[in-house]
Order: structure tokens, then C-alpha cells, then sequence
């Protein structure tokens, strides 16, 4: 596996150093570790561990760092890089683009709070993202949208052998005799430390505690040497210039803290983490630490050391009076501190987990598959998922549909999530497009299947970031699919249609088989009204779908031919009809209760989408035009009678072997129009009589 990793630098620091921890760990465990950033100290071990490092400009916030997206795109092909791992904003973003058009999978690792805004959002865009403690999960879900599912706590981890643990130190009487107690606080010199309220404690612990040392280890950056200055101000003023001392940046913590008593965090912002205070219990130094953000994931408060609220030295002091003064107390902390970091925080883990990561992102596919069309182009859609399925058994493959046809597949056993989309709503379609792609791209799905294959599915895909995009080229917007079929005009079913975008993902076996997977409630449902209009189960039932499409109306049969059908059905075979349609299809329905209408059970406008698929599957033949519930019938094994005028069967008859088809060859048909210039012919002289034997042969009477 080969994996690079970016960050903005490589000075010393948590983020960093746990860079060079998880490259060097790749390397010894036989993989590939790249690094790019903008250069630092710590170089030199990267390079000296057989680590590749690439040194561009990608922590600059400007426009000109767009310009590192092609030179870190030729870094990706030229190493065969499988997994990108951004650590950093701006890094994130360059890594995000360059990978588009490569084999490469995005992760991030977020290390710390984000502000809420739209540099930060990209953090939270990698196929897994890696969070460091359970606060800063928590905030990438509330605040930037991230699913839970995607999310991966990964805690920081250290090496131990780097440092000497002596269980012995705080024995009893371990203050007696000490010329100097060292209380130290590591990190950054930056206002959201809270080192002004360490000094503060810190001049109340000395006057219980005379012989304290406090020594402040880190270093500032440019921006912060004014802060730096207000606290060298704030000792000489509590007159602590012999007690606090700046000791400046400090490269081996590990050996500076054999000299340190006691530990102090006194950060006011909530931390990402702690790293140094798993550093402290590695090396078996006290720890008294403020409860914010990660810390809470390393420290149980009077268990592995004692927690106090951010911006109060007077608790912050009590709590470093009593750890010096309760040496029980303290040896507990520190040996169950010192255990838990054994069990919890070490390399070893970190990488361990990582890696897992890493393989399930190489090996899990996220697909997402558009189809919002009508009902039945969803049913027809479903032997596609499941040779999805077969191909790429452990992807998380999610549907985006029409939200009225969500309990289509809500049973659908080769998915794991349905998107709705509301393709209806005109009036708010831009807004809810702009809110589609923002949720697709939470997802970052690395696939796109698009089986709607209009101007708006392929604009959706490419928009949502989605890498490889699958489709047919029917028009100009087919240009911004990736692998495209080039013809869409052959007159195939429409699942071998399908197929043919399958075949360029590598699906190889073919199967066209339908299913649906009606509630048994609503299968109880549909027997209760049988039950209630006098059908037994014995009788054959031969429904009826009236009004084939409301906007085809050259699709339609017409009624007066219907009404003569189910009087025969009736008469001559004894068959009990059932009429099935939407509400539109009400004027229809008042023509066969005339004579005989017991015998009709009218269940137009009476059923939901899952009640109706229960009713045909209860149904022994249906007679209907190219409309959804003949692809329900072939679902649901339930022998068809299928008229056609304007489609043409090949392209649209659902796959199965229960089928009848009866068309009239005519010089105008196929047409694909909504209306007719010549007088629908192609429906009405479809005759009654050849239906009937058509329905006849079907029951096998």
C-alpha cells in the first residue's frame, strides 16, 4: 500500500511528529510512506527512515497555493499512491482536487475545533474521517454535517519506549528532602492556553510550597509575541521572576519530563486532544489538567489525575496543592494513568487503527446510484442494484429517488441507504438542488451510477464531487460523466440498457431478474378486502389498470373496451375483476358499474405503493398498457397481458416469462408521443377478442 500523507510543515509538534511516527511504521511493515509539505526540522528523520519527502508550499492561504493542485496530482500518479491523507485546511484542499481522475482515496484526520466555515468544511469530506478524541467527532457532525458512519476515532498514540517510567516516585515522603518541585506546562504559546491563569495558580501554590519551580515550555510564533510579552509583564508584577521560568521549545519531552513533578494543562479552549498529557503518563508524571474538549477521552477525574474548569487558577490551585499534598492519591493517578495509555494511546494501536482505516477505504467502494424517474423505472432499476451488489459485496451503495417512491425499496436488501429528492417541487428546485449536492458531497461517494441520465443526474454527479461517474452520453451534459456509453438509441430492454453502464464497472454476469418485497401487513390487507368482497382464493383475478399514464394518454386502452373485457372475463370464465388506478382514472371506473358489479371490485385511488404491490401479487394476470404496474407484475411473478402502441415493447417490457405482448404493426408506431394526429390506432385496434384469449391463455382455461 503506498500512502501520502500532507500537512502544512514539519516543525515539531503533535500533528507533526505523529506524521513521521505513522510513516516510519509504514515503512517497517513493508509499505510505501510519501510526505508532502513545506519543509521543517523534522525532514531529516523522514528522509533518513527511506521516507519520500516532496517539499511544496501547501500551507500558504492563497490563491497561488491552487497552483500545487497538478504538481501534487503528477506526485500521486508518479508514486501509485493508493490513499491520500490530508492533516491540515488548506493541504485538505489541494489533496481533494488533485486526486479527481486518480485511483486514490481521501482521508483526513481532523486534529483540533474548526471555525464554521467554508475552508474548514473540507475536513469533513474524506471517504473516513479520523478524529482524534470524541469531542472533536461530536463537532464534526453537529457542525459540518459529517455522518456518524464515516467518522473513525483514532487517538493520538507515542511510542514507550521513549520513556522511563519509574512506579516509585511518588511513594510516600517523595516531597521530603526535594530542594525544587518542577511544575511544568507544555505547548504552544498562544492566548487559548490559559498560561496567564497557570501563573496566577501558580502564586498561589508557592505560598504553600516555597520551593516550586514553574517552567513554561513552548515556543510563539510571530503573532503571539506580543501575548508572550503580556505574560513575562504578569510574573514581573506577581514578583514569580525566580519561580516562573520560560523555557523556550523543548525537542525531547521525553527527557524533560524525568525532571517534572506535576503537569499542567491549563488550556481555555477545548483541546483536540492532550498529546502531552499521554506523554506525562507514559513518563509517570502527575497530571491536574482543565475539563475541555479531548482531555476528558485520556483523564477520569480522581482516577487518572484531577480536572478543574478552564479560567479559575484558584481550582486550578487547590487541585495542584492537594495532588503535592496526598502522595496516595497521587501514585494512584499515575499508575492508572501510565496503564491506560499502555492499553489506549500507544503507537502501535494508532497505527493498527490507521491501517484498518486505510483498508477499508481501499477496499470499500461508496456507490450511489440515480434513478428519479417514476415508480416503475425504479422497479426496473432493482436487478441493477443487486448485480451492484454481487460485484462489490462490502460497498456502501445508497439510491437517490424520487421521495414519493421512498417505500419502493425500503426493504431492498442490497442497499444500505435511500436519498430522496423532490423532483416535483418546481418552484424550489434550485434550492433544493444546491442542498442535494451539498449532502451528496458529505458522503463522498467515489461512484456514480446514473440510470436517469438527463442534463440535471449528470450535473448532480459532477457537482457532488463524485470521481468516477457512469452514464450514457445522451447530450452535451454527457460529457461530464467519466466512463460513458455512447449510444442510447438501440432498442434493448431496459435492464440490458442498464447493463451496458454495469459492463464499464466491471459487472459481468447478467441478471434481469425483478423483485419487490411486499409488508406482510399489507399483504393481510389486501386479503382482508378480498375477504370482504366475497373473492376466495380459488377464483381467478385478472386486474384491470385503467388510465396507463396521465400525460401518455396515447398509452391508454380505451374504457369502453375495458368495460366489454371484464364483462366477458365475468360471463364466459367466471373471473372476478379487479379495477386498479390512480384517482385520475375515477371517470373510467363509472362505466362498468352498470350490470354484473358485484363482481368488480373497484380499488382505483385505494392503495399505497406497497398495498398496491401486495394486490398484484394477488392477482393471477393483469392487462395493462406500458405503465409501472406491469413491471410490479413481472416483479411479483404475476402473469401480464401487455398492450403497446406508442413504446415499443422491446425497449420497454419488463423481463419474465409470464409475459403476452399484443401490438398492431403500424407505419406510425413506435411514435413516443404524448398525443396523436391519427386517431390512436395503434391502441384501438388492439380488439377485445384477441385480448381475451390473450387473458384466457394466461388463466389456462
Amino acid at each position: 500500500m503506498n500512502v501520502l500523507q500532507i500537512l502544512p510543515q514539519l516543525n515539531y509538534g503533535g500533528v507533526e511528529v505523529g506524521t513521521v511516527d505513522l510513516a516510519q511504521a509504514l515503512i517497517e511493515r513493508g509499505h510505501k510512506a510519501c510526505v508532502i509539505s513545506a519543509g521543517g526540522e523534522l525532514v531529516g528523520r523522514l528522509i533518513k527512515m527511506g521516507v519520500q519527502h516532496y517539499e511544496l508550499p501547501v500551507h500558504a492561504k492563497s490563491l497561488k497555493t491552487l497552483a500545487m493542485i497538478q504538481k501534487v496530482r503528477a506526485i500521486i500518479v508518479k508514486e501509485g499512491i493508493d490513499i491520500v491523507h490530508a492533516r491540515s485546511r488548506i493541504p485538505a484542499w489541494i489533496a481533494y482536487f488533485a486526486i479527481r481522475n486518480t485511483d486514490a482515496k481521501f482521508v483526513t484526520t481532523c486534529h483540533g475545533y474548526y471555525s464554521k466555515h467554508l475552508l474548514s468544511t473540507i475536513m469533513g469530506w474524506g471517504e473516513k474521517v479520523i478524529v482524534i478524541s470524541r469531542a472533536i467527532g461530536r463537532h464534526m457532525i453537529d457542525d459540518f454535517g459529517v455522518l456518524p458512519e464515516r467518522i473513525t476515532l483514532i487517538h493520538r498514540g507515542i511510542d514507550l519506549s521513549k520513556y522511563s517510567f519509574d512506579k516509585a516516585k511518588y511513594d510516600a515522603g517523595w516531597l521530603r528532602g526535594k530542594e525544587k518541585i518542577i511544575i511544568a506546562n507544555i505547548g504552544r504559546l498562544t492566548p487559548i492556553k490559559g498560561h496567564e491563569y497557570f501563573i496566577k495558580a501558580i502564586h498561589l501554590v508557592s505560598h504553600h510550597f516555597p520551593q516550586i519551580e514553574a517552567w513554561i515550555v513552548g515556543g510563539a510564533s510571530k503573532r503571539h509575541t506580543k501575548y508572550v510579552d503580556r505574560l513575562k509583564i504578569l510574573v514581573d508584577k506577581l514578583g514569580m521572576n525566580t519561580v516562573v521560568k520560560f523555557v523556550g521549545v523543548e525537542k525531547n519531552i521525553p527527557e524533560l519530563l524525568k525532571k517534572v513533578d506535576l503537569l499542567v494543562l491549563s488550556t481555555t479552549y477545548p483541546e483536540g486532544f492532550g498529546r502531552v498529557i499521554i506523554e506525562a503518563g507514559a513518563s509517570g508524571v502527575a497530571v491536574v489538567a482543565t475539563k475541555v474538549g479531548g482531555v476528558t477521552d485520556i483523564v477520569d477525574d480522581g482516577k487518572h489525575g484531577l480536572l478543574v474548569p478552564p479560567r479559575d487558577e484558584i481550582k486550578m490551585s487547590n487541585a495542584i496543592v492537594h495532588m503535592l499534598q496526598h502522595h496516595t492519591l497521587t501514585r494512584t493517578c499515575v499508575l492508572n494513568l501510565r496503564k491506560k495509555v499502555e492499553s489506549v494511546f500507544t503507537v502501535k494501536t494508532m497505527i493498527d487503527n490507521t491501517l484498518r482505516v486505510y483498508g477499508d477505504v481501499r477496499h470499500q467502494r461508496r456507490i450511489l446510484v440515480i434513478k428519479l424517474g417514476a415508480f416503475g423505472d425504479i422497479v426496473l432499476a432493482i436487478p441493477s442494484l443487486r448485480m451492484i451488489r454481487k460485484k462489490f459485496p462490502k460497498a456502501y451503495i445508497a439510491v437517490l429517488i424520487d421521495a414519493d417512491f421512498i417505500l419502493c425499496l425500503e426493504n431492498c436488501p442490497y442497499i444500505d441507504e435511500i436519498i430522496p429528492f423532490k423532483r416535483k417541487d418546481k418552484k424550489r428546485q434550485f434550492i433544493q438542488m444546491k442542498n442535494l449536492i451539498k449532502k451528496l458531497r458529505r458522503y463522498s461517494f467515489d461512484i456514480s451510477v446514473d440510470f436517469q441520465n438527463n442534463k440535471k443526474t449528470h450535473l448532480i454527479a459532477f457537482l457532488a464531487g463524485i470521481s468516477s461517474r457512469y452514464g450514457y452520453k445522451r447530450d452535451m451534459f454527457g460529457s461530464l460523466l467519466t466512463h460513458r456509453v455512447g449510444s442510447f438509441s438501440d432498442p434493448l430492454p431496459p435492464v440490458q440498457h442498464q447493463f451496458r453502464v454495469l459492463s464499464l464497472l466491471g459487472v459481468s454476469q447478467y441478471d434481469e431478474r425483478l423483485e419487490l418485497w411486499p409488508q406482510k401487513e399489507d399483504l393481510h390487507y389486501i386479503d382482508t378486502i378480498f375477504s370482504g368482497a366475497w373473492i376466495s382464493q380459488k377464483q381467478k383475478k385478472v386486474g384491470l389498470i385503467l388510465g396507463a399514464s396521465k400525460r401518455w394518454y396515447t398509452k391508454r386502452w380505451p374504457t369502453e373496451n375495458f368495460v366489454i373485457l371484464s364483462r366477458r372475463l365475468i360471463e364466459e370464465l367466471g373471473c372476478r375483476v379487479v379495477l386498479i388506478g390512480d384517482l385520475n382514472s375515477k371517470k373510467e371506473r363509472d362505466l362498468f358499474f352498470t350490470t354484473r358489479n358485484n363482481e368488480v371490485l373497484d380499488m382505483i385511488g385505494s392503495t399505497t405503493i406497497t398495498q398496491l404491490v401486495a394486490l398484484i401479487a394477488k392477482l393471477d394476470c393483469i392487462v395493462c398498457g406500458d405503465t409501472a404496474p406491469l413491471h410490479i407484475a413481472s416483479a411479483m411473478k404475476t402473469k401480464i397481458v401487455a398492450l403497446f402502441g406508442p413504446t415499443d415493447p422491446r425497449r420497454h417490457m419488463p423481463p419474465g416469462t409470464n409475459h403476452k405482448v399484443l401490438r398492431r404493426n403500424l407505419a406510425c408506431a413506435p411514435c413516443y408521443k404524448e398525443q396523436c394526429s391519427c386517431e390512436y390506432r395503434c391502441m384501438r385496434e388492439i380488439n377485445v377478442e384477441d385480448v381475451f384469449q390473450a387473458v384466457k391463455g394466461q388463466l389456462g382455461l
